[in-house]
């Protein structure tokens, strides 16, 4: 088995003695560079996962937020007929932006009232 530029340890030494070797500036674009992309691979790699919520039972649905700490789910509307609903159900407080999560129902493929959590931001009333 041969080792290609880009795994072998000589060549990833190369490259960190020629970004020595550059000014401060380019050294910094590079290294800037380069945790970007890092950081852009992690947010793909953690996709939330979208699922049709008659597809799945309950306990299905509450064993993926619980494991991947959030789902989005889609529903059919109550009210006008073939229209899609959706939402992001979520496994804490963590998942959110407003740190406020309440339950709600959703119908699954064995439960009408199958309950998990979302997170809604709450409204400030003025005095």
């Amino acid at each position: 088995m041969t080792m290609n530029a880009v795994t072998s340890p000589l060549a990833a030494t190369r490259r960190v003695a020629t970004i020595a070797c550059l000014p401060k500036v380019t050294r910094v674009t590079t290294v800037i560079a380069a945790v970007g992309t890092s950081v852009f691979a992690a947010n793909v790699a953690s996709a939330i996962e979208r699922r049709p919520a008659a597809s799945l039972t309950c306990e299905m649905a509450k064993d993926i937020v619980d494991r991947d700490g959030a789902v989005i789910l889609r529903y059919p509307s109550e009210r006008i007929a073939g229209l899609t609903l959706y939402d992001r159900y979520v496994r804490n407080e963590h998942q959110c932006d407003t740190n406020q999560i309440v339950p709600k129902q959703i119908q699954t493929a064995d439960d009408t009232t199958c309950e998990l959590s979302i997170c809604r931001q709450v409204r400030k009333t003025r005095d």
